[in-house]
């Protein structure tokens, strides 16, 4: 399921920055602040090599009134997997920092995102990905002034968890037989536990119309 994360609210360092924004010179191009940037993620495929891989996609769309340019400023964030550089595309460079800290920075081919604009791109990891826990999280995006040096990074607000609907989003290889833990995986479950079991009465007699009450119940509650 879809997912908008929260994250906290704009502090001084971010109010901060729209004003250093405010006061470039018109013939700079202002880089985008904020909710300016957007950030959506999903899982491609996690059939790679025998499931020893998966396949991720993060799109970046340029919200705001400012072009997002080829240098001067560097994307961070958490991820659990651990990411091929080789997989990402050589608009990019990424940076393994310690645990699942990671960065990423624009190189000369880089094209310039401009409003409007999105940038998808992907990139291998180890091992699956199957559930939105395991996703990138805690996106921070830091721009450089080159008489300030790294100005406050901005905490980036919108990013969405696209659904898990294929086999290759859901299953961990070829082999896995068992669905995803769902709500729906987990009615179907108890609903074949009570039609096998059945639900007895005072005398020990099968009570079929009260194990199709509780089905009833168990469904309205999911």
């Amino acid at each position: 399921m879809a997912e908008n994360i929260p994250s906290s609210c704009i502090t001084f360092p971010a109010l901060l920055v729209f004003c250093l924004l405010a006061c470039r010179s018109p013939e700079n191009a202002s880089p985008p602040a904020s909710r300016a940037i957007s950030v959506s993620w999903e899982v491609i495929d996690n059939l790679r090599v025998g499931g020893r891989s998966s396949r991720s996609e993060l799109t970046w769309t340029n919200n705001g009134p400012g072009t997002l340019q080829n240098r001067d400023w560097t994307l961070y964030f958490n991820f659990i997997r651990a990411i091929s550089p080789a997989s990402v595309p050589d608009t990019l460079q990424i940076t393994h920092i310690n645990g699942d800290f990671y960065k990423l920075e624009p190189t000369e081919s880089f094209v310039p995102l401009e409003p409007g604009q999105s940038y998808p791109f992907r990139f291998d990891a180890s091992n699956w990905v199957i559930n939105r826990s395991e996703a990138p999280s805690g996106f921070c995006l830091v721009f450089v002034e080159e008489d300030q040096g790294p100005l406050p990074p901005i905490r980036l607000q919108e990013y969405i968890i696209k659904p898990f609907t294929t086999d290759h989003q859901l299953n961990r290889s070829s082999a896995d037989r068992l669905p995803a833990e769902t709500g729906v995986t987990r009615f179907q479950r108890n609903q074949k536990s009570y039609s096998t079991r059945g639900v007895r009465d005072q005398s020990g007699s099968p009570n079929t119309g009260k194990a199709q009450e509780i089905q009833r119940t168990i469904q309205d509650q999911c």
